[in-house]
């Protein structure tokens, strides 16, 4: 499935990220919606049959929850049926990292709990690490990805770590490395590649053609490619500042929230909306390219612009140093 993209892994790529941010918008919400509401239903209104409304405010916020979850959920499916792997398992990790920070001691303790059963389970099950295995560094899109970022890494090598390739260039800059294919291997078989030297048949029947992608697949060494080493540590810097950001205003949220009295506003989950956002985009950059695309360059600056609002909007505010 590509909806109006064209090629899957574009549907995970943008709904990605506004997934995990939904998400901080719909607990944010509900949270507000739930713990200020002062409004209680008329239990005399049924005993004396007389005609009960919820009000016009409390109808738009619910209205509101609704269309948020319904949005998440379809947006889950679309990248499901999209078979957007990369996409689902920045999707799971970010929604991890989402509870463990928004959840009370006992949700993190459980958090920490499932992770390491689940590593622990890989590890000794035999079956389940072969699945693992099979769906990541095994696969036939891991093995085409990996010869690209081979012939990346060769040309940058090859005079180019400073410069890279420039912009719009690299598909030029990268041929004269380009393999016209490769050979997918499978790793379960120990004669495999005896078998890739004696039959032609076999060969041919495990022979990946390979194109010169726009990008190779990886978002640092996306920027390394299109904008050299300065351009890939700027870019490394301005996610560790993000995240740092992140955290400075969840410290400054829990502020706001010791001095609930005062009414003052506390928007702590959607800050981790934010930060997971960013996760997802990072997880998923490492085998795709998240960035270099209209609405995709448009969302990330979007991000760290409402990252940089937040920051900016709890600096102002009022006693809070």
């Amino acid at each position: 499935m590509v909806s109006f993209f064209g090629y899957p892994n574009a549907v995970g790529l943008f709904l990605g990220p506004i997934i995990l941010l939904l998400i901080g918008y719909l607990v944010e919400k509900s949270r507000t919606q739930f713990k200020n509401s002062n409004f209680q239903f008329p239990i005399s209104n049924f005993q004396t049959n007389s005609k009960f409304q919820i009000p016009k405010q409390y109808q738009y916020n619910i209205f509101n929850i609704i269309i948020v979850t319904l949005t998440i959920i379809l947006s889950l499916l679309a990248i499901y049926f999209a078979k957007s792997k990369g996409a689902l398992a920045g999707v799971a990790i970010g929604v991890v990292v989402f509870f463990f920070l928004a959840g009370r001691k006992r949700v993190k303790w459980g958090i920490i709990f499932f992770v390491l059963a689940a590593i622990i389970g890989i590890s000794v099950c035999q079956s389940c690490r072969n699945y693992v295995l099979d769906k990541t560094i095994y696969s036939k899109s891991y093995q085409i990805r990996r010869a690209g970022w081979q012939e990346a890494k060769k040309m940058l090598l090859d005079g180019r770590i400073i410069s890279g390739a420039g912009l719009a260039n690299y598909q030029q800059a990268v041929a004269p490395y380009h393999q016209t294919g490769v050979f997918l291997e499978d790793y379960r078989d120990p004669r495999w590649l005896d078998k890739i030297l004696a039959s032609a048949e076999f060969r041919q029947k495990n022979w990946q053609p390979l194109e010169i992608y726009l990008y190779p697949h990886n978002i640092f060494l996306n920027f390394w490619t299109e904008i050299g080493l300065a351009g890939v540590l700027l870019f490394i810097w301005i996610i560790g500042k993000f995240l740092y950001l992140g955290f400075v205003n969840l410290f400054r949220n829990w502020k706001l929230e010791i001095r609930n009295s005062e009414g003052e506003k506390s928007n702590k989950f959607i800050v981790i909306g934010l930060m997971c956002s960013m996760i997802v985009i990072i997880i998923h950059g490492l085998v795709d390219a998240p960035y270099f695309k209209n609405d995709l360059a448009m969302m990330f600056w979007l991000l760290v612009a409402l990252a940089g609002m937040i920051n900016l909007d709890l600096k102002l505010s009022k006693n809070l140093k």
